[in-house]
């Protein structure tokens, strides 16, 4: 999906959609149905524990049991790994904002077992989001208080950050001088 939002979400927020919708991809792929799942175990990686509201969330049910200890019966899900990536910086305008891709990915790594212990499925769910954001705008969408959820914009060259104040300051000369030997 690749979108140019005014109001973006911020990384941790589109992290947290990306998450419940890899739980709720986990359930249905184990074949498992949420109302007869009764346990889902998390494992203690920190990045899997700063979601555990997103992935319990969204296949949880009033008698379902969480649990960090491995069992015989249930959805195992551990989130394998994040990223943030940035694209090139680009402009729309010659005059206008900064702009610049933002590609966030989430792996969920699940395991279902049935009551008996027999393994009945393994997988990595990989999501994935993709938009356009303003470059000034990168501060505010990484505010969070997971590590991860940041990512490295690519520098602008010398001759980006030049060019742009050069042909401004060319025009504007080239405008006062064309005023003032028309003028006279």
């Amino acid at each position: 999906m690749l979108a140019e939002n005014p109001v973006s979400l911020t990384n941790e927020q589109q992290f947290t959609r990306l998450a419940s919708d890899a739980a709720r991809d986990a359930a249905d792929s184990a074949r498992i149905m949420a109302h007869s799942l009764q346990r889902i175990v998390l494992h203690s990686g920190s990045q899997t524990q700063f979601f555990r509201l997103a992935l319990v969330g969204a296949i949880a049910t009033p008698e379902l049991r969480i649990s960090e200890e491995a069992g015989r019966a249930g959805l195992t899900l551990q989130v394998n790994g994040v990223g943030v990536e940035y694209g090139e910086r680009f402009n729309s305008g010659l005059f206008e904002r900064a702009l610049t891709t933002r590609a966030l990915t989430l792996r969920l790594g699940a395991m279902a077992s049935d009551s008996t212990g027999t393994i009945r499925w393994v997988g990595v769910i990989e999501k994935k989001f993709s938009d356009t954001v303003a470059v000034n705008d990168i501060d505010r969408l990484e505010q969070t208080t997971g590590h991860f959820a940041r990512g490295v914009l690519p520098e602008r060259f010398l001759w980006e950050r030049l060019l742009e104040p050069v042909i401004v300051i060319g025009a504007s000369g080239i405008a006062i001088y064309l005023f003032f030997t028309i003028r006279s």
